[in-house]
């Protein structure tokens, strides 16, 4: 290595010796060679690419192994991104800017595709272009590992949430910025999409409008989060559904707004008035019972008494009947008795008879 391009791969020959890149010195190449970073130079004149041994390593390769030419590095950039590439880097240069900014995959020794990050910034330039580029080499592998893992994770989360039953949707100020697919059933509109921009006013009945006015503003100016409470919604087309809501607040892009979470409880409301409805009509059932069974135990006594009076009843007419078996058997020995002339006595006598006989009756 030449004493004025410490770090980097002198090459042979006079092409690499006029090609020599020229940095801020050993300083500069030890700070970039802490943070992980390669130098790099490209110079028009030869088209050549001097890389410093960090450059390889990002790659896999021993130092200079790799051929020096542009192309030959453009060429090891992913397929699918290689036309990008270049077009970025055409559009870059060809506007006259002064930097230069490149993402893209490019194959390591292993065969492996490894992120890397190529900034740069043109000090020479004439009426065609730039005459060199000085620029760094940066490994995104792990910023890239963790944007994808991020990724996965936001769209598992987003799957879960898309396939929630209750109702799951953000409002920023007063609409709708986000809705998943039950807001939507709820609601009665055809899609989530249909709801963004909507006022989430305008899906309240309006009794409850005055409280949720006060629970917006609590949610975004006092930061409350609002208790679950039970509201009454109006969908689409006018029809009312029961529903528990309850919100808490959050920041979305540095403004307040705040996620919601809403239930249909219609079904369950109308089940809970069945149930009181059928328990009402329980209770009627249950006093009309209490009133027949009141009415059948007035009517048992009433039959008992009636029964003992019977029995009484049945009682005395027969110590009567046995009294006047002998007042008749009296009488008939009275009248076999007297003279056939005390026609007083034997009238009387038959009279008492006839009376007994009646009685007896």
């Amino acid at each position: 290595m030449g004493e004025g391009n410490p770090g980097l791969p002198e090459g042979n020959g006079e092409d690499q010796a006029a090609a020599r890149p020229v940095y801020g010195g050993e300083l500069a190449t030890a700070a970039l060679a802490a943070a992980g970073d390669g130098l790099w130079e490209w110079r028009r004149a030869d088209g050549r690419v001097h890389c410093s041994e960090i450059c390889y390593q990002l790659l896999g390769y021993p130092a200079g192994e790799l051929p020096w030419t542009a192309e030959a590095w453009l060429e090891a950039v992913h397929p699918a991104e290689q036309a990008e590439v270049r077009a970025q880097l055409r559009s870059q240069l060809q506007t006259g800017a002064e930097s230069l900014r490149l993402e893209a995959r490019l194959r390591a020794r292993s065969g492996q595709w490894v992120w890397l990050l190529a900034r740069g910034r043109v000090p020479e330039r004439d009426s065609e272009g730039p005459l060199r580029i000085l620029g760094t080499l940066t490994d995104l592998s792990r910023q890239k590992a963790a944007e994808e893992a991020l990724r996965h994770s936001e769209e598992r989360f987003r799957q879960v949430v898309e396939a929630a039953p209750d109702a799951i949707f953000v409002v920023t100020g007063e609409r709708f910025s986000y809705a998943n697919l039950a807001t939507s059933r709820l609601l009665g509109v055809d899609r989530p999409a249909d709801l963004l921009g909507e006022s989430l006013l305008s899906y309240y009945h309006p009794e409850h409008l005055d409280a949720v006015r006060a629970a917006l503003q609590a949610l975004l100016e006092q930061r409350r989060p609002l208790a679950p409470q039970a509201v009454e919604l109006l969908r689409q087309d006018g029809e009312r559904v029961r529903a528990e809501v309850h919100a808490v607040p959050f920041d979305l892009d540095g403004r307040p707004a705040s996620l919601w979470f809403a239930r249909d409880v219609t079904a369950h409301a109308q089940a809970m008035a069945a149930l009181a409805a059928s328990e009402e009509d329980l209770v009627r059932e249950r006093r009309r019972a209490e009133e027949e069974q009141e009415q059948l135990r007035r009517q048992l006594a009433h039959a008992q008494r009636m029964e003992a009076v019977g029995r009484l009843a049945g009682g005395v007419a027969h110590d009567f009947n046995n009294l006047l078996t002998v007042l008749l058997a009296c009488a008939e020995q009275l009248l076999a008795e007297l003279p056939p002339d005390a026609a007083d006595w034997r009238e009387a006598v038959g009279m008492m008879e006839e009376a007994g006989q009646r009685a007896a009756r």
